[in-house]
This record gives C-alpha cells, structure tokens and sequence, in this order.
C-alpha cells in the first residue's frame, strides 16, 4: 500500500469527513482595507469620467491607473477569499492531510518525521507562515497564515502534527544534556 494519496472527488471528502479538520479563515480588517482601496479607486475613475478637467491622454492615464488599482485589489480579495473556503487541512489517526476540498494529499504518518514535514525549516515571518511536505519526491506547501488569511486554531494544529510526527532519537552520546 502506497505511503502517499492523491485522491480527488468523492474518495478525498470522504478522507476529510472522516478527519479533524482545522478551518482557515479570512483576515476581515486587512479585506476591509483591500476592499475600500478598491472602491476608492472605482470612486477615482467616477470622478475622472464626470468631473475631469484633464486633456484627453492625461485622463486615460489616470483612469487607467485608477481602474488598474481597483481591480487589483478587487481580485486580491476575491482570491483569498476562494483560497479560505477551498483549502484544507486535516489529521487523521493514520494521515495527514492537505490540499483542496475536492483535491487532496494524504500522506501516512509512518513515512512523516520531523525533516519529512519541514516543520525545522518553517517559513516564518509577519507577513505569513508555511512548511513545506517533502515525500515521495513531492514537495506540499502547507500555508499556514498569511496577511489575508490565518488557520484559526493554529496552536492545536501545530500540537496535533507534533504529536503525530515521529522522531528520530539521537544516537550521537556527545555527553551534553
């Protein structure tokens, strides 16, 4: 039996279903801010078509930047929030589990330990968190937080993985405690 699962549709809800899954959930105040550039932005290119006295090349210029920086931020916002409700992380007594609702990973805790996870090499910084899954020559981003999203029990999760995660006793007797 294989060590590492992708499983897709019915097989990886199921696989979901049957595990503790951690949510992850938007940053409300940061989409805010997102949101209201956007809008302000929307609002720059109302007030550049109406009450613009501006030549020609000057206002397509503006409104373009104005319409470009709307956007963006509209569609940074529609990404993370499509990311939060897609994403999963889960553990079961024989898997760890992560990927998308419909696409998942499921890797077996016998071949999981602590190099295997890439919880030493941890991603850390203000701006977001990640580990990176290295099995089976595959490499699994688990995100998990960001400056627009956040797993919501962060320290449980971390305790579930640790708990679940097998380590390798050292077998250097360097005569240190």
């Amino acid at each position: 039996m294989s060590v590492l699962h992708l499983l897709e549709g019915p097989p990886a809800e199921a696989l979901i279903r049957n595990a503790q899954s951690y949510r992850y959930a938007i940053n409300k105040p940061v989409i805010l801010i997102a949101v209201a550039f956007a809008s302000f932005c929307f609002a720059i290119c109302g007030f550049l078509y109406l009450k613009t006295p501006l030549d020609e090349v000057q206002m397509i210029l503006a409104f373009a930047a104005a319409l470009v920086g709307g956007s963006y931020f509209s569609l940074r916002s529609i990404y993370w929030w499509s990311f939060v409700s897609e994403r999963v992380v889960a553990i079961s007594d024989n898997m760890f589990i992560v990927g998308k609702k419909d696409k998942v990973w499921g890797i077996d805790w016998s071949i999981l330990d602590v190099d295997a996870m890439g919880i030493e090499n941890m991603v850390l910084s203000k701006m977001g968190a990640h580990f990176v899954v290295k099995v089976a020559g595959e490499h699994i981003k688990v995100p998990l937080y960001g400056a627009m999203y956040y797993l919501e029990d962060l320290e449980k999760f971390m305790g579930d993985v640790l708990a679940h995660v097998h380590v390798e006793p050292n077998n250097e007797d360097d005569g240190e405690l």
